[in-house]
């Protein structure tokens, strides 16, 4: 006579306290089945370490020019004309060969924002190596064209030579070079002797369009429909905006709207022109509650100094014990009024 038991997981449990199950694997089973890691890549300089692929950076053009592609974008502090010079020199071409596309998010590699002077550190070594182990590449194709021994091979503005006059050029090896490829980081740039434009003054690249007025800002754009807009500013920033009478600004002409929202206030115009001339229009309407404690930029110097400190900071240095008194101690004190580190554009 069979006796059949029914019961829980959760009241078998709770009866025998618990359960407890074990196995083993054993070590060499286990090592077996693990694959091996990938040798860790090595870091590469700048930004060029988050885009390796040396495409990302260089066009080798059949044309005799070299297209350069930086993430980084001019904002009148020289950047484009400093890489361009960077890859000139690892090269080996001219300067006037090289051709930069910069901030085309569909072309370049991202390196995020122009900004905190880092365009230097990160872009430029990562143009610097990059160019370095282009044209590395150049050489050994150029090589095995010629029958020669890479150490023989020197070149000159894109031409590849060796010692009996054979030649080839960057611009006939274009069509085999496939850039398809991470760097390395292996090759060596070139020693500071042999810069021929690295740290030398040449001409900006990005002056003449600004000197012309050429369309090369965001502001200069036109697309279709574009109206314009002009932020009207408060006399001081906690000031609060007690009352404003739009009315005769709304009326004013290729205005299209008086935007409030709280203390903000901005318009809309169908014209630049028209959009400036009503912003001072409403900049003049409006009334503004402004606390009393601010002083103006013509006070501005006296307050900084009769202020109380939230803390004080003593960046002076003493001598170390026993060392010599300073010589001499020159004290000055230079003031300059506020400036806005913003675009000159709208």
């Amino acid at each position: 006579m069979s006796t059949t038991l029914s019961t829980s997981r959760r009241r078998f449990l709770a009866a025998g306290g618990y359960i407890a199950l074990a196995f083993s694997i054993p070590v060499s089973d286990l090592s077996a089945q693990v694959t091996p890691q990938t040798p860790a890549r090595p870091r590469l300089p700048g930004n060029l370490n988050n885009h390796r692929l040396l495409k990302s950076w260089l066009r080798i053009n059949a044309d005799g020019t070299v297209t350069l592609l930086v993430g980084k974008v001019e904002l009148g502090q020289g950047i484009l004309t400093a890489v361009a010079q960077i890859c000139a020199d690892e090269l080996d071409v001219n300067f006037d060969r090289v051709r930069i596309i910069s901030g085309d998010t569909a072309q370049v590699p991202n390196e995020g924002v122009t900004a905190g002077s880092f365009s230097m550190p990160d872009c430029a070594p990562a143009v610097q190596q990059a160019s370095a182990e282009v044209r590395a590449l150049l050489i050994e194709m150029a090589a095995a064209r010629l029958g020669k021994p890479v150490d023989s091979l020197k070149v000159t503005d894109g031409s590849i030579r060796s010692g009996d006059g054979a030649s080839i050029s960057y611009w006939q090896l274009a069509s085999g070079l496939s850039l398809e490829r991470e760097a390395s980081g292996a090759v060596k740039t070139k020693p500071i002797g042999e810069h021929r434009y690295i740290g030398k003054s040449v001409p900006r690249i990005d002056l003449p369009a600004k000197l012309t007025g050429q369309p090369i800002f965001i502001q200069d754009l036109r697309p279709k429909g574009v109206v314009y807009g002009q932020v009207v500013r408060p006399p001081t920033y906690k000031a609060r905006l007690a009352s404003i009478d739009t009315s005769a600004v709304e009326k004013m002409p290729g205005v299209i709207k008086v935007v409030r929202n709280g203390a903000f206030l901005g318009v809309v115009a169908q014209r630049q022109e028209q959009a400036i001339a009503a912003a001072g229009a409403v900049a003049a309407a409006a009334r503004w509650e402004v606390e009393k404690a601010l002083p103006g930029h013509d006070g501005m110097e006296r307050w900084l100094r009769e202020t109380k400190p939230a803390r004080v900071i003593d960046t002076r240095k003493t001598p170390r014990s026993g060392g010599a008194a300073p010589a001499k101690v020159i004290e000055a004190t230079y003031y300059r009024p506020y400036q806005m580190h913003a675009s000159i554009g709208t």
